[in-house]
């Protein structure tokens, strides 16, 4: 009797679902079928280019104009999941911003996103206009493009599971990515390091970089939340 109890407690239990979320995780879905189908090796490319930098060259000359749609796809995945998972992160901590919930709140999140990744791709360019060398910072934003969509695809199936499982366990679900994320960006700058040393770039140079062009998002996203 208790164990029946116990298991009707569970089933009731709320999670992070919401009816807006389905229509996100099915054109995501088929944004990866048109992938699979069209460029059918561009997941494992992207994987050996994120931890093989001469493969991660190599795929940089390679890469054709028949490849740039699936490569916007996988740019959009990563910003609709990364939305998601700061999304459903603010509904467990029960922050808002501008005082909205649910898809709005949601869109938001994928707006500021959207505005510092595009930030960052101007800061760039303008750098690559101050300097000789542009080689290095074409190099690294490609770098860059590719760890961030083998982010989106890792949380693709990792935010599915989150969303159905019981609340209880967000916590934990919440820490892990956090790391996992963690890992990745501190992956990104030291793969931006080992890419400015290979040009002989000045170290003070690669640092002042880094950190103008990995922190002000950071910044800016904290400052966002804030508000």
């Amino acid at each position: 009797m208790v164990i029946l109890e116990n298991t009707i407690e569970l089933r009731t239990s709320p999670n992070l679902f919401e009816a807006w979320m389905v229509p996100i995780f099915l054109v995501i879905f088929i944004l990866f079928a048109y992938i699979k189908v069209n460029h059918g090796k561009k997941f494992e490319q992207i994987f050996n280019s994120v931890f093989r930098l001469g493969y991660l060259k190599q795929m940089m000359r390679e890469e054709q104009v028949n490849t740039k749609r699936s490569s916007f796809a996988l740019n959009v995945v990563f910003v609709l999941m990364l939305g998601l998972f700061i999304y459903q992160f603010f509904v467990v901590q029960k922050i808002t911003l501008l005082d909205q919930s649910g898809f709005i709140l949601y869109s938001i999140c994928v707006g500021i996103l959207s505005l510092i990744y595009t930030g960052k791709y101007v800061v760039i360019k303008f750098f690559e206009s101050l300097v000789k060398f542009n080689g290095p910072l074409e190099e690294y934003l490609y770098n860059v493009v590719q760890i961030n969509k083998t982010i989106g695809i890792l949380l693709f199936p990792t935010l599915i599971a989150c969303t159905f499982l019981n609340k209880e366990f967000a916590p934990i679900f919440f820490i892990s990515v956090t790391l996992f994320l963690a890992a990745f960006v501190i992956f990104r700058l030291l793969r931006g390091l080992a890419i400015g040393f290979s040009y002989n770039v000045s170290k003070l140079y690669i640092i002042l970089y880094l950190c103008t062009v990995e922190l002000i998002p950071f910044i800016l996203l904290a400052k966002a939340v804030s508000i």
